[in-house]
């Protein structure tokens, strides 16, 4: 729960209007964006959940096996806010199906 109100406090919150990426944020990638913060929070709470007690999955192995994907989530603030709408919906798009697929990946090893 921490380390994504961290996300939220550091990668969808805080805002610089002296860059190209972050003087302005359309509706469009600030939904984008959030849902791809819910999605994984979501899945890291379902996977820890799910996980068996003899092979526990933590959010620390969640962090080290996902750590690019987690890493694209971040960079999603850096997406040009003059993109088109129906391109933004679907790069954000395309990052939630990309962590569905990795979570299942990671679920699956188990």
């Amino acid at each position: 729960v921490m380390e994504v109100a961290k996300l939220i406090r550091e990668d969808f919150l805080a805002q610089n209007a002296f860059t190209e990426h972050d003087y302005t944020c359309p509706l469009s990638k600030s939904v984008g964006m959030l849902s791809c913060i819910i999605q994984f929070y979501d899945l890291c709470q379902k996977t820890i959940a799910d996980s068996p007690a003899d092979a526990k999955i933590t959010y620390a192995h969640i962090k080290t096996a996902l750590s690019h994907v987690i890493q694209k989530v971040v960079d999603a603030k850096y997406t040009d806010p003059k993109t088109p709408v129906a391109e933004l919906n679907k790069f954000y798009s395309d990052l939630n199906e990309e962590l569905q697929r990795e979570f299942q990946v990671l679920t699956d090893g188990i």
